[in-house]
């Protein structure tokens, strides 16, 4: 992804960015044959055709997960360059999987070539509604050299696909997983730099001091959390030490340090003494907000005490541990979101835990915490766990004055994050600061305290510095004000660790590598199913193919929290992320070239009268076996549950679809659903003689139809 860049990846950037010699000898190793380290995805270049402009670069690189692209008219390709016809090159290379011939296909609109080991296999010009294939071409087996280069159109509106097929598969997109690329790439070593200066402008909250005039880029909003009601909700003690070291409770806490002060030590407990009179703000749990059970479990109130054994099976249901642990669960190889929960208890005041569960956005709404729509009862049982197992302590602190707090936080311009009343600070234009050479090695991003001055210590690294230098020399104002959805995407999968749970591009989930370390849980036993069966598998989908596969509009309706969740026998919830969630879905839709939504299928009754009987037990393929069908569950399930069939079609895009069911392990190597095709399209049923794709689309058809098509 391209989004949050660890520290230990910003190191590489920032070391890679300045060692040429270096960079030199890997394209030297490459000359004598010794490979160099690669990474997934494909270098994509864009240049503005026409040249640059103020405010826009010549060119600009980042990663590519795919060999696809759409770029809306009068919208940026990228941040950092302009709208308008605009040049794309993705370079790397191309994992064939064995000898045979492969035929490219196009489809979009513009210029497009695409080269593998020096070779021109695929050229097109114009507008390709459907795929426009070249001719097959006999590759070898392993990594290929491939560049491809695209102009889109004088509108600026960019549209690229490109598919591949062989003897052993059909037409599909190219999977992110046959692609390589050489990180130490020079061009795409500045652009990661830059953008990870980017994301640290608006993480560190930078443009809440340094005006960043236009402001399109969504993380701009990000402020620190509301301390209206804080009292109620944070221990005095808790408040006092995060004041005075957030990274030492927190190693890469994104408060800074209380700037240079006299009396440190007093200002901190006066600090501390001015939020936690921030009272009266807190709701209850159980006052009726949305998502509160429906029969209304919790009319014990606030005061109501949790079950920790029963909490402890929502910590295991909820997947919990994929992004939090304890002081004796390590987090050894965890992602980078990794948080102990060993200071949960002396943080939290008794019951405002579970009330931060049940809206965990509630103060802060680019929290990265996700709302799981609790029930005050889930709530409450976790708050009663997590404080089992929450062995840390706070030193305590003497008593602050609130008054001589709330000059402090005046002084110190804590106003430009939190929002409680007090006067907001001069801020300084950010245009007029970038263009001070000086500026940019004095306060926030000096590197001694002599030079901070009384600007907050965000505890930068070197390479955190130079990534927010690198980011304010190359056009870092403007891009600004441009938000590309593609961007977007990849940096909420990171800030959001959405690979905690899924699967994407072959990464196993750290739910999934985690979820045997259970066993010192001592969970509860469930209640066995009524009908028998054992518990139905509860593996979360990937999401390495969700824009080629869903529809944008119920993609962003699901993320949103507005449409329930198609798997309900998952113990996991999605979380919901109203305010994101259309970037998020066109993010997915436009890193896979798709620009809208499929047109609705005008349905033959004649074909979906033949798809009902195709997906029955007798004379047809057995879908209703493990697929519940308008709400009439499963005939016999197992193991395994499929989606209901009645919410199929409002979910998938049609190609998908095809190419699903003409081979479910050719999309996904872990899927349960059968091959009913033959690699000559065939199955063993009568209706259309046998040709599985057209019995495939009667099934379309009656999937279309609705509830009265049952």
């Amino acid at each position: 992804m391209t989004g949050a860049v660890s520290r230990s990846r910003l190191r590489a950037l920032a070391l890679a960015s300045g060692a040429v010699l270096a960079i030199a000898a890997v394209h030297l190793d490459v000359e004598a044959g010794v490979p160099p380290e690669v990474a997934s995805g494909l270098a994509l270049t864009i240049e503005p055709l026409g040249g640059a402009k103020p405010g826009s670069l010549a060119s600009d690189t980042r990663r590519a997960r795919l060999l696809a692209l759409h770029v809306p008219r009068r919208e940026a390709p990228t941040p950092f360059t302009r709208p308008g016809a605009f040049r794309a090159t993705w370079r790397g290379a191309l994992e064939i999987p064995a000898r045979d011939d492969y035929t490219f296909a196009f489809q979009g609109s513009g210029r497009f070539r695409l080269e593998i080991d020096g070779a021109v296999v695929l050229e097109a010009q114009g507008r390709h509604d459907e795929p426009l294939a070249g001719a097959a071409v006999r590759l070898r087996k392993g990594a290929r050299q491939l560049v491809a280069v695209y102009e889109a159109p004088l509108s600026g509106q960019g549209d690229v696909r490109v598919l591949w097929s062989s003897r052993r598969f059909g037409s599909e997109p190219i999977p992110p997983t046959a692609f390589a690329h050489d990180p130490a790439d020079p061009a795409l070593v500045a652009g990661e730099l830059r953008r990870a200066g980017r994301m640290l402008f608006a993480t560190r909250r930078c443009g809440s001091c340094h005006a960043p005039g236009a402001a399109a880029m969504p993380e701009l909003a990000m402020r620190g959390p509301d301390l209206a009601g804080a009292g109620d909700r944070l221990e005095s003690a808790w408040l006092a030490a995060w004041i005075r070291a957030p990274r030492a409770l927190r190693p890469d806490a994104r408060m800074p340090h209380i700037a240079a002060v006299d009396d440190p030590d007093g200002a901190v407990r006066d600090l501390a003494a001015f939020v936690a009179a921030q009272r009266g703000a807190a709701a209850p749990v159980g006052d009726g907000a949305e998502g509160d059970d429906a029969e209304g479990d919790d009319a014990e109130g606030d005061d109501a005490e949790g079950d920790a054994r029963a909490g402890a099976r929502v910590w295991a249901d909820l997947g919990c541990f994929a992004c939090h642990g304890f002081a004796d669960d390590g987090p050894a190889g965890a992602p980078p979101t990794w948080r102990s929960l060993d200071l949960a208890g002396a943080k939290f005041r008794p019951g405002a835990m579970a009330r931060f569960l049940r809206e965990p956005a509630r103060h802060d709404p680019f929290i990265r915490m996700p709302d799981l729509a609790l029930s005050d009862t889930e709530a409450r049982d976790l708050e009663a766990f997590v404080r089992s197992r929450s062995a840390g302590s706070v030193p305590a602190v003497a008593p602050g004055d609130p008054a001589r707090g709330a000059q402090r936080y005046a002084e110190l311009g804590c106003a430009s994050c939190h929002a409680v009343p007090a006067p907001a600070p001069v801020q300084r234009d950010l245009a007029s600061l970038c263009a001070d050479p000086g500026a940019l090695t004095r306060g926030c991003l000096a590197a001694d305290a002599g030079a901070r001055g009384s600007a907050p210590d965000f505890g930068l690294t070197d390479d955190e510095r130079a990534a927010l230098r690198a980011f304010a020399a190359d056009e870092g104002v403007a891009s600004l004000g441009r938000a590309v959805a593609i961007e977007v995407l990849d940096r909420q999968l990171d800030e959001r660790a959405c690979v905690a749970c899924h699967q994407v591009d072959g990464q196993t989930s750290w739910w999934l590598a985690r979820a045997g370390r259970l066993e010192s849980l001592e969970l509860p036993e469930r209640a066995a199913r009524a009908d028998g069966h054992v518990e139905v598998a509860q593996l979360r989908p990937a999401l390495t193919q969700i824009g080629d596969k869903l529809r944008r509009d119920w993609t962003a309706g699901f993320v949103a929290g507005r449409i329930e969740s198609p798997r309900p026998w998952l113990h996991a919830r999605m979380p919901r992320l109203p305010g994101l969630a259309d970037v998020i879905a066109t993010g997915f839709a436009h890193a896979h070239g798709h620009a809208a939504d499929p047109e609705p299928v005008a349905v033959d009754p004649a074909r979906a009268a033949v798809g009902r009987g195709l997906i029955e037990q007798q004379g047809g393929f057995g879908c209703v076996t493990c697929h519940a069908v308008f709400g009439r569950q499963p005939a016999a399930l197992f193991e395994v549950q499929g989606i209901d069939l009645g919410r199929v079609a409002e979910r998938l895009r049609p190609a998908w679809y095809r190419r699903w069911m003409l081979d479910p392990e050719r999309i996904e190597p872990a899927a349960k659903m059968p091959r009913f095709a033959t690699d000559a399209g065939r199955t063993a049923l009568e209706p259309f003689d046998g040709d599985a794709a057209a019995q495939f689309d009667a099934i379309w058809h009656w999937l279309h139809a609705g509830a009265g098509g049952r």
